[in-house]
Parts: C-alpha cells; sequence; structure tokens
C-alpha cells in the first residue's frame, strides 16, 4: 500500500497536470467516477460542498448521481466567487442539469432549516467540506456545520479523500472533525490516516487509484507501507550448527566521555540483535562501564589498531555519541576510506559529513545513514531539493547509499524505492532511541542481511519492541526496548512457521 503526506500530493496532481497536461476539470471528474460506485445504490444523497476541489468532486459527482436519475442534493458553504476553478466549472454543470442546490450562510435560517430536513431524510451525506490542504483550525459556518452533524443521528457520512478536519500528514485535529463512516482516499493513504486517533473520524479507509502514472510516485517520495507479513518473513531462522562466527562480527566507534550512554546502548542493541561479535571501541572509560555490564563484547582504542579492527569486522557503526569536532570528522574520513564492509553512519557521523558529503563518493565500502529530520537538511544544505522526504530520496540516489529518515513513518530509501513503517509511537520519544536503532542495524548487517532488508527490518523491529512495551507503560526507554527485542525477533520467527 502507498503512503503520501499532503506536500507529495499537492506535487503529484502538479505534475499531472504539467507534465501530462491534464486538465483540472478532467482530473475532478475522474475521481467522481470512482466515487459512484460507493453510492451507485443510494437512493437520496445529500453533498457538502466546499470552495475547493474536494467540494468539485462532490459537485462532478452529483452531476453524475444526476444523469442516473438519482435524487441528490447540494449545500454549499461557499459561494461561487469563493471557488476553486474546478468547482466553479461544476458548480455550473450541476445547475443546468438542474440539481438541487442550496446555499448554507450563518444569515439564512430558512436554508439551515432545509439542510436538517434534508439530512433526516438521506441515505447517505457525503463530505467535500475540505481537503488534505487544510491545516489549521476550522471557524464559521463549516465549524457550525461539522459540529452539528457530529450531535446528530443521522445517516451513514461518506468522506472524499479526507474527512473535514483532520489533518493529514499527522492524523490531528485542531478543533474539530467530521466523523465519517467510511472515507475514499484517492491515489495512496495519508500519513495521517495511521495515527491511531484518526480511526475514530476516518472510519474505513478505501484508496482507489486514479490510473495515473506511479513511476512518479517514488520520485515524489510516496511510499510502501511496510506490513508485518513481509517484514517478518526477512527474519533468519538461527542454524542447528552456526556458531559465533556465523553470525558477523560488529564494530562500533561510538561513545565519548561526553556522550557514554550512546556506546552504551548502540553496543547492548547489537548484542541483542544477534551478531556473533561486538567490539566497542571508544574511551577508555565508557569501555570500562561497558564492559562490566556487557562482559560478551570486546573494547579496542580505535587509534592504536583501527586497520586491523576494520579488516576483521563485518559491519562498521560511526558517530552515536562520538562528537561533532574535528577529531570526530578525521576519523570518519579514514574509516569511509578504508572499509569494505557496511559502515552505518549516524548521529556525530552525519553531522561531520554534511559539510563534505562528496566524501561519499570516494568509499568503497556500502553505506547506510540514520539521520531524524535536523540531520537530514543539514546533508541537504548544499542540495537544491530541501525538503526532508524527497531531499532524502535524491541524496541516496546521488551517493548511492541507504537513507533512514526516522521519525513518524520512518522512511527507508535507496533512491529507487521507498519504505514508511507504521510500527512505533509517541511513548518511544527519548534519549537513545536513535543509538539503539543504529546498534540493530549493524548487527543485522554484520549477520549478513541484505542491505535494504536489514534497515527495514531494523526499523520495524525497533517500533514493534516499542509497541510492545507501550500497551503497558506511558514512556518507553531505550535500555528497555533493547531487552525486548530477542524477544519480539521470536515472535517474527514464529510467525513465519504458521
Amino acid at each position: 500500500m502507498l503512503v503520501a503526506n499532503a506536500r507529495q500530493m499537492k506535487l503529484y496532481d502538479e505534475y499531472i497536470m504539467q507534465r501530462l497536461n491534464h486538465s483540472i476539470e478532467g482530473m475532478i471528474l475522474k475521481a467522481a467516477k470512482v466515487l459512484y460506485p460507493y453510492v451507485a445504490k443510494e437512493k437520496n444523497i445529500l453533498i457538502l460542498v466546499g470552495k475547493g476541489n474536494n467540494g468539485a468532486d462532490g459537485l462532478a459527482l452529483s452531476c453524475l448521481l444526476k444523469n442516473m436519475n438519482q435524487e441528490v442534493t447540494c449545500f454549499l458553504l461557499a459561494s461561487k466567487k469563493e471557488m476553486s476553478q474546478g468547482a466553479g466549472y461544476y458548480l455550473e454543470k450541476a445547475i443546468a442539469l438542474g440539481v438541487s442546490i442550496y446555499y448554507l450562510s450563518d444569515e439564512n435560517d430558512f436554508s439551515f432549516k432545509m439542510f436538517n430536513e434534508k439530512v433526516a431524510q438521506a441515505s447517505v451525506i457525503i463530505d467535500g467540506i475540505f481537503g488534505i490542504g487544510l491545516m489549521g483550525p476550522l471557524s464559521g459556518m463549516e465549524k457550525h456545520v461539522i459540529e452539528h452533524l457530529n450531535q446528530m443521528e443521522h445517516c451513514p457520512i461518506m468522506a472524499i479523500d479526507i474527512p473535514s478536519g483532520l489533518n493529514a500528514d499527522t492524523g490531528n485535529i485542531a478543533n474539530v472533525c467530521l466523523k465519517a463512516s467510511l472515507t475514499i482516499t484517492f491515489v495512496a493513504m495519508k500519513t495521517g490516516f495511521l495515527n491511531p486517533h484518526a480511526k475514530a473520524y476516518t472510519g474505513e479507509v478505501f484508496v482507489e487509484s486514479l490510473g495515473y502514472d506511479p513511476d512518479i510516485m517514488v520520485e515524489l517520495g510516496f511510499g510502501y507501507l511496510l506490513e508485518s507479513e513481509v517484514v517478518e518473513k526477512i527474519v533468519r531462522e538461527r542454524q542447528y550448527d552456526g556458531y559465533k562466527g556465523t553470525y558477523g562480527r560488529v564494530l562500533l566507534l561510538t561513545g565519548s566521555r561526553q556522550y557514554p550512554g550512546a556506546g552504551l546502548i548502540s553496543t547492548a542493541a547489537a548484542l541483542y540483535s544477534g551478531a556473533g561479535l561486538v567490539q566497542l571501541s571508544s574511551d577508555a572509560e565508557v569501555m570500562k562501564m561497558a564492559v562490566s555490564r556487557y562482559p560478551e563484547i570486546l573494547t579496542a582504542l580505535a587509534d592504536q589498531q583501527l586497520d586491523s579492527m576494520l579488516d576483521a569486522a563485518s559491519a562498521v557503526l560511526f558517530g552515536c555519541g562520538r562528537g561533532w569536532n574535528d577529531t570526530t570528522r578525521l576519523e570518519l574520513e579514514e574509516v569511509l576510506v578504508k572499509s569494505r564492509v557496511p559502515v552505518v553512519l549516524d548521529a556525530d557521523g552525519i553531522n561531520c559529513l554534511a559539510s563534505t558529503p562528496e566524501l561519499l563518493t570516494k568509499v568503497s565500502c556500502p553505506v547506510i545513514l540514520t539521520p531524524h529530520l535536523g540531520e537530514m537538511q543539514r546533508l541537504l544544505e548544499n542540495e537544491t531539493e530541501k525538503d526532508p522526504v524527497v531531499g532524502a530520496i535524491q541524496f541516496a540516489r546521488k551517493y548511492h547509499a541507504i537513507v533512514v529518515l526516522k521519525g513518524p513513518l520512518t522512511m527507508v530509501t535507496d533512491g529507487k524505492h521507498v519504505f514508511r513503517n507504521p510500527s512505533g509511537n509517541g511513548a518511544m520519544a527519548s534519549a537513545g532511541m536513535g543509538d539503539a536503532l543504529a546498534g540493530i542495524v549493524v548487527s543485522l548487517l554484520a549477520q549478513g542481511y541484505a542491505y535494504t532488508d536489514a534497515c527495514v527490518l531494523g526499523v520495524y523491529l525497533h517500533g514493534c519492541c516499542g509497541d510492545q512495551i507501550a500497551k503497558n507503560q506511558y514512556t518507553v526507554l531505550a535500555s528497555q526496548l533493547i531487552e525486548k527485542i530477542p524477544e519480539v525477533m521470536h515472535r517474527f520467527n514464529e510467525n513465519t512457521k504458521k
């Protein structure tokens, strides 16, 4: 299933109109034809019409219904002069066909009385008031109508693309939102619909393709939603005759005297995710703390043994809590130039790379970057594209890297494919979560998982561990999440056997 936010949908619409030379009126008619089967058997349809293209979809649908001799009434919440080009066009069409049309306003008590009568008679109400472009709170007649309908007993409500009042990106509500029984959304699932709280307003969601070019979707940052049945199959069963060498050797260049926790958390995550050997190279005090907690690990000073450690490693993690300074920058360059195995860059590794991203053109090793939004924006500072989602895709393609863009619906992209992760929750918003994720990913890489598989499985596993803990806790700590990893991986493995 494809997922997109409001900006991506806007860019997609612009592409269809400008590059494929489709008219807005033609696109609206396509949407109306997709909507029609959902109400084809309804006897009395009431359509709420806003000033934008969602209202236009509703008006175009009213024309189709009228042509099929179905009873349809439109209530306008905007005057014709306020309407978009498409809405104005289909308003004229609807009037010409004889569709019953009323204008709702604060000054017209008669129209609201008529509205209540029509609501009582309707077999379905169609919400075409606001679309995905709405970002702020509602006011005026729109707010009044939505509050009024939410308090009434009435027939089912079908939302066009999105329930009016719902934020398409976050699933949050500014002040009011119409409660739909079902939502017919176009082209892709909206990211906000994945917010568990949005379900009370969207009802059942159906995604309908409008039949346009799918190739542009990746370019614009549309992602494929990760599904448990697919991700869980990536997990490999531990071999009966396997030994520590079977599951790879992780080298962690993480932590510092200032940020010891980053070294400890990344170490624990790599261990608990199944790597055969984990070696930490950090400040002497950090390594001492790590060994006292995790006696299974190896330690060494990077300034003395870096070449031999890189030669022995199956995968490398660099940057968590390392420090954003010239020493780290020089160390990063040495690691990238010398490594022949996958290198995961997180936190200060990314911050140091941001000033010289062209360093990635000189490497012989696969590189995976795990930035949050702020770090991604630093990487894009000298790039033309500033949007972090689209920019991450272009960055991955330009530098032949994989980017794991962390946040709600964490994105994994190699520049050709885009995946969005639905697992995880707000309780995980605490220090060390990024270090834990980086440790999981590097551990999976060391075990021989394909690069994209390691990232996809890593982000999904990370989120699922957090979800399991959050069922009974208000907040989730990184150290708690790490301890859940073996249990959740075992569950994934068992699920694939059923």
